[in-house]
């Protein structure tokens, strides 16, 4: 899958449902997840749009041996956002773990079928985006998120 695919709001939002609705299985067991939101914002205004995704400094299994879906979320016209593992809003999975943001320049003309990003590259990679989050049992307010260019 290309890079550019990946920017697609349509290719990165079917990736995510289809973590989402494999995990959703009946039957299958689950790791125990706690709720967390945060803020994002690039160049000091709150930043709209913007897929965060959580990616596990170590892999993480289901307690039946299966991969764990990985978590994100989307940031509304305010720049907040709620992470989601299984279902909506519901969290993700005590431990350490790197964040890649991408978001879409909507304003600019779309190049073969997807827009533009906006932000760096180095935010879509998480070995140097520099973005960390540590997530511990009950609720967690993660500390904003704070891109520039």
């Amino acid at each position: 899958m290309s890079q550019n695919s990946l920017r697609h709001p349509g290719v990165t939002g079917l990736i995510i449902a289809m973590c989402l609705s494999l995990a959703s299985c009946g039957g299958e067991q689950r790791l125990p997840v706690y709720p967390a939101k945060g803020a994002i914002s690039f160049n000091g205004k709150p930043l709209p749009n913007a897929t965060v995704i959580f990616h596990a400094e170590f892999p993480l299994e289901d307690p039946d041996g299966k991969p764990a879906p990985v978590p994100g979320g989307y940031s509304n016209s305010e720049g907040l956002f709620t992470v989601s593992t299984y279902g909506a809003g519901d969290g993700l999975p005590e431990g350490e773990y790197r964040i890649t943001v991408s978001c879409e320049d909507r304003t600019a003309k779309p190049v073969q079928e997807s827009y533009p990003e906006l932000l760096p590259v180095a935010y879509q990679d998480p070995a140097k985006s520099g973005l960390t989050a540590s997530i511990s049992g009950g609720k967690n307010e993660l500390p904003p998120i704070e891109l520039k260019r």
